[in-house]
């Protein structure tokens, strides 16, 4: 199944699923608002784009039986979320303060820890083998970094004039 993120003319977002044998599509039962997603085989994490922006886990297209969406985690605003290839880990942005940093936890939402700590963080990719994360950071130029996801110093790949953005890797890395 494709899963979509739609705009309506009223300029709410909703998820759909559409089969792709041609059967007719279904929204998920996620509620008004729902936007940027991450799905990974039977796990779909998304964001609540009214309120104060929280993060949501529910049912993927691939899950056997649906669930009943629940709040990723309390606290501040988190969103942009991207679960690892293999689905075990999910990196998100969360909005300290003037500043967006990423985090990286298990698919779960425990053992969270911050993988940035510098600059403006956003846009986490993985890598397809689940070992780094690029992203983007905006303090000053935006220039892309990558970084070990278990942690470590995030080195530049770009340092240009150029207003780089929407990082990503290819499937062969």
């Amino acid at each position: 199944a494709l899963v979509l993120a739609w705009r309506t003319p009223e300029n709410l977002a909703s998820l759909w699923r559409i089969p792709l044998d041609g059967s007719p599509p279904s929204a998920y039962e996620v509620g008004e608002n729902a936007w940027p997603f991450s799905i990974v085989g039977h796990r779909l994490a998304y964001q609540q784009l009214v309120g104060n922006r929280k993060l949501w886990l529910a049912s993927g297209p691939a899950a056997p039986v649906q669930e009943t969406p629940r709040l990723f985690r309390d606290g501040s605003r988190d969103d942009q979320p991207r679960y690892s290839p293999d689905g075990h880990r999910l990196a998100y942005v969360t909005y300290p303060g003037n500043t967006s940093q990423i985090w990286v936890c298990q698919h779960d939402g425990t053992g969270c820890f911050q993988l940035t700590h510098q600059g403006i963080a956003s846009n986490p990719r993985w890598s397809p083998d689940g070992e780094s994360i690029v992203f983007l950071n905006t303090q000053g130029s935006n220039d892309l970094y990558i970084v070990n996801a278990s942690g470590g110093v995030p080195r530049a790949l770009t340092n240009d004039l150029a207003s780089d953005s929407t990082p990503g890797f290819s499937r062969d890395g």
